[in-house]
């Protein structure tokens, strides 16, 4: 089957579905080496006339992989990697596709040939240094490695020394780190690190067919829609069927919500439209989407015996733009109520096609109440109130993102002039440097809040936007002190050593989100009901056990709770968060 040089397509299925048999067909059909490496604990797969990779424990131990995690089979794809090499080693190159990866007939060529052809000895989506580390690749420090790299799986291209690197670095891992917890992605990151290797991430290799409103992880498309489509070029992940869709709806498989769907909505006709939609409501009646989490948020809910939801207000919602919010367990799980501002017609269209009875969202601009200039950017993530500054854009490499394309008049609001909006326990905006004026202008209805996530500018894109000190002045006014970062994203000074410099090196720090909390100094002035909130909410939203303890050590103390609940909180932290 193998021959020198060439490249063998493997892909990686739970069940050789439709969506994986399409993959391999067109794979094929242009010529290539195909396999497929399936989980077969289950049951059996047919996968002809492709050759077939059964995926087990008995089959890894063949080839000395043994002491594997409980939930290999998700964690460790690399793993796929290994028993194909050992199956067919006379190739140069492994090209491991998950099945949910849909390749229009039109990009099939590119594809190929970039996979074929590019110089680069590893391939993979959003591949390279990152700011920090994520979850699964801490345990890298261990080896003597970088944990802040990042990558995703879907697609991933390698060469057979990186192939025989992964695998030694995953053996090591095996025997001498049996705790360790690194996935699939820091196995590639760690080789790459550990072997030199040269890498390129999959957006560059094919910018025209990859990008991240297409390809990440979540949330999924839909590929009736797609498929559709005859001059589509781009890579979709994750992709799923109609039918599919149903099917994990009804068992609660994916834990599908509406907003999770949303561009499986977007794209549907309304038929399916509907169907999806009145399913997903059914599910969440029947408690059958609820999500396995680590925490058991309904346990501590019920627990503290908390009177109403969660009230959260959510200013700049678009979903276009953001993934999924920082509420959306607490949502998902009936304990939030949420109003939400979003004045961009499409948006606010997206939002209302597929909230839940306790989402309500209005089409204003918040501000002052005056009239004002709205500015569009040809990326839709800078829109704003405020003109952007040409010589920041030029400084931090934003001039293309940051071109204007059209603006008009539009009225805005005060948040304190609004009847239908109550007073809140949680605030979340994000509205590209008017946060200080609608925080200004909303000091009545932000007066029982507890905790603020907002945008910080470190460095001004705007043209007159207010500094990160007015924003932290005007929350301290309101009694909120500053918690921690969410995220800071920085700029690369020296273009040209962009791909050749690690992203946690990069001077020029621009902006990122926050959380601000009413100042814990005057906690006798919290009352025992927003202690109850500010516990759910630094759990579920903020993630941060120790704010969530000390909230519950306060209402011991004052004899409003048991010893006891705060001890079993304590033993639902995630082991990693607590001393041995």
């Amino acid at each position: 089957m193998g021959k020198s040089n060439a490249t063998l397509f493997v892909i990686r299925a739970q069940r050789f579905d439709a969506l994986a048999r399409i993959l391999a067909e067109r794979l094929s059909g242009a010529g290539e080496a195909v396999a497929v490496v399936v989980d077969e604990r289950r049951g059996l797969s047919d996968c002809a006339p492709y050759r077939k990779i059964s995926l087990g424990e008995a089959a890894l131990a063949d080839i000395g992989l043994t002491g594997l995690p409980d939930d290999w089979g998700w964690f460790c794809g690399d793993l796929c990697y290994y028993l194909a090499a050992d199956r067919f080693p006379d190739f140069a190159r492994y090209c491991l596709i998950e099945s949910d990866v849909y390749l229009p007939i039109n990009g099939v060529d590119p594809f190929v040939a970039a996979m074929n052809g590019h110089p680069s000895e590893a391939i993979a989506a959003q591949l390279g240094p990152t700011d920090r580390p994520r979850e699964f690749f801490r345990d890298l420090t261990k080896l003597g490695l970088d944990p802040a790299w990042g990558c995703i799986f879907p697609v991933c291209r390698i060469s057979a020394n990186v192939l025989l690197a992964m695998k030694d670095l995953r053996r090591e891992t095996l025997e001498k780190l049996p705790n360790a917890r690194l996935n699939d992605e820091a196995m590639l990151a760690g080789a790459i690190q550990r072997g030199g290797f040269t890498f390129a991430s999959l957006e560059s290799v094919l910018p025209h067919q990859v990008d991240r409103s297409s390809f990440e992880t979540n949330p999924p498309h839909l590929y009736e829609a797609i498929a559709a489509n005859a001059a589509e070029v781009r890579l979709f992940h994750p992709v799923v069927t109609f039918d599919t869709a149903m099917e994990r709806i009804a068992t609660g498989a994916k834990n599908y919500s509406l907003r999770r769907l949303r561009n499986v909505l977007d794209a549907a006709p309304d038929p399916m439209k509907q169907r999806l939609t009145e399913a997903v409501r059914q599910s969440r009646k029947a408690g059958k989407g609820a999500k396995k989490e680590t925490l058991s948020m309904n346990a501590l809910f019920t627990a503290l015996n908390i009177g109403s939801p969660v009230r959260i207000l959510d200013v700049g919602a678009n979903p276009l733009i953001e993934g999924e919010v920082s509420y959306q367990r607490l949502l998902d799980q009936g304990h939030a109520e949420v109003v939400g501002f979003e004045p961009q017609q499409e948006a606010l269209a997206a939002l209302n096609a597929r909230k839940s009875e306790r989402e309500h969202y209005l089409p204003f601009a918040l501000g002052d109440g005056a009239e004002h200039v709205f500015h569009s950017f040809r990326s839709p993530g800078f829109n704003s109130l405020y003109a952007g500054d040409p010589a920041s854009a030029a400084y931090l490499g934003f001039g293309r993102s940051m071109a204007e394309v059209g603006s008009e008049m539009m009225k805005t609001d005060r948040l304190d002039d609004l009847e239908a909006v109550p007073q809140v326990d949680f605030l979340k905006i994000d509205v590209q440097g008017s946060e200080t004026t609608i925080l200004e202008n909303g000091r009545s209805k932000l007066s029982e809040a507890s905790v603020v996530q907002t945008e910080v500018r470190m460095f001004p894109i705007y043209k007159d936007e207010p500094r990160y000190g007015d924003l932290q002045a005007e929350l301290a006014r309101q009694g909120f002190e500053f918690l921690r970062f969410v995220s800071l994203k920085h700029a690369c000074l020296a273009r040209s050593f962009q791909k050749r410099l690690k992203r946690h090196s990069f001077a020029q720090a621009i902006d990122g989100d926050a959380f601000f909390v009413r100042d814990l100094r005057k906690v006798d002035q919290y009352t025992d009901e927003r202690l109850k909130k500010l516990a759910v909410i630094a759990d579920s939203i903020i993630q941060n056990y120790d704010l969530a303890l000390y909230a519950l050590e306060v209402l011991h103390e004052r004899g409003s709770i048991t010893v006891d609940l705060v001890e079993w909180y304590f033993t639902q932290v995630p082991a990693s968060h607590r001393r041995a």
